[in-house]
């Protein structure tokens, strides 16, 4: 079920910051607040069925400790299935994650941070809003620095008590961010996770290509592409997103 996927991939503690994919383990700083507002247009094609989703994906962070932030992201679906049976919509707000990150490393050339996170059950199941049961998880996250190169990498664990789906789901990925000039990043990105189906053995696989510009030390205004890369991944989304920091 196309909603019920959209809904298991857009609530849990997973992002990273817009547009990327995977985490990096750099903090805000104490007192140091950020509001992220991500937009994604996804499409699935499959036989006998067609999904658009639309997601909207607000993430507010604030710095308790040099090295701890909290995160609290409420995500909002607008989704559409195309199939023989005619056509179903759903809109409304999905299940609001909190989590924390914590940097317990680092040196000149890596740092190193815990991301642990829960979902909250608030998203309408039925409807595919939400995963109806509570998600916890905890991921490692790493990012080294090399001339003007990052170098991320970040794996973790998710339980997912709803009992018709697979419970134990993992998650791999690694990006490389450049920045091209002080006010300009490109990124590339690659994630695999665990499907949800059980029926489903094949990771879903994702690509991302990405543009940051930075018109002021607080502002960053991203777009991105993102393509599944094997027939259990979305097909595409396209990404924008602004996050302000003060």
């Amino acid at each position: 079920m196309v909603l019920l996927r959209v809904a298991m991939v857009a609530s849990p503690p997973v992002m990273a910051a817009h547009p990327l994919l995977t985490e990096d383990a750099y903090t805000l700083g104490q007192g140091i607040s950020q509001i992220e507002i991500g937009f994604e247009q996804i499409r699935f094609d499959q036989p006998g069925l067609d999904g658009r989703v639309n997601l909207l994906r607000p993430v507010l962070s604030h710095g308790l400790l040099d090295s701890l932030d909290l995160l609290v992201g409420a995500p909002f679906l607008d989704t559409r299935e195309i199939s023989a049976g005619g056509v179903e919509r759903t809109r409304g707000l999905g299940d609001i994650s909190v989590e924390l990150k914590w940097r317990f490393y680092e040196d000149d050339l890596a740092k190193l941070a815990l991301k642990p996170g829960l979902t909250l059950t608030n998203g309408n199941f039925a409807e595919g809003l939400g995963t109806g049961r509570s998600i916890s998880s905890v991921f490692l996250v790493s990012t080294f620095e090399r001339e003007g190169r990052y170098y991320n990498l970040h794996v973790g664990y998710l339980r997912n008590n709803k009992g018709a789906l697979r419970r134990d789901l993992f998650h791999l990925s690694g990006s490389v961010v450049v920045r091209a000039s002080p006010r300009v990043q490109w990124a590339v990105d690659v994630s695999a996770d665990s499907s949800v189906d059980k029926q489903e053995s094949s990771f879903p696989v994702v690509a991302l290509g990405a543009v940051i510009y930075s018109p002021a030390e607080n502002l960053d205004l991203d777009l991105g592409i993102r393509v599944g890369r094997n027939d259990a991944a979305e097909d595409r989304a396209w990404l924008a997103g602004v996050t302000f920091r003060w």
